[in-house]
């Protein structure tokens, strides 16, 4: 034996169940990751596309009106200076 309790033969070890979740959990978040990235591409491939400038004044539009209904000021969202040649500098928040 190599000093792991086996536990009994109905409900086994403590240990082999946690590897096992544990392997399952890392099994749903590599799914995730890879949805999450084949979003990213395909949103990336529409903006990159001939009609990306109407699906970015969409989005604008809907955060603005968003922005309207609940109150606030106009959000700040990352991918409008995104696509910027001066990328480098730091967007003003206003």
């Amino acid at each position: 034996m190599s000093g792991v309790a086996t536990g009994c033969r109905t409900h086994g070890s403590k240990a082999a169940k946690q590897k096992k979740t544990i392997e399952m959990r890392m099994a749903e978040k590599q799914e995730k990751q890879v949805v999450a990235y084949k979003n990213a591409k395909e949103r990336h491939r529409k903006i990159q596309s001939a009609g990306g400038k109407q699906l970015l004044s969409e989005s604008d539009r809907h955060s603005q009106s968003l922005d309207k209904r609940q109150g606030r000021k106009k959000r700040f969202f990352l991918w409008r200076w995104l696509f910027k040649d001066d990328s480098n500098q730091a967007p003003c928040r206003n």
